[in-house]
């Protein structure tokens, strides 16, 4: 008896957790796609291009990490 209420208290904190983990997950993946929507829905390509640089800029980046000697 004890034994079958061990296993369903277990069973249910691992629900609860997983839910929890879930959550923590769920709510970063949206604001995330919310602020990249927007982005793209608000900022014109040419003003992306004059603050990041072009696609083929990044060979040319001077914030490139030092050549380790």
């Amino acid at each position: 008896m004890f034994a079958a209420l061990h296993v369903l208290v277990d069973v249910g904190r691992g629900l609860r957790e997983g839910i929890f983990m879930f959550w923590e997950t769920l709510w970063a993946l949206v604001l995330g796609f919310t602020l990249s929507g927007a982005v793209q829905a608000f900022i014109s390509k040419d003003q992306m291009y004059v603050f990041v640089g072009t696609p083929t800029s990044v060979k040319k980046s001077k914030y490139s990490a030092p050549l380790i000697r």
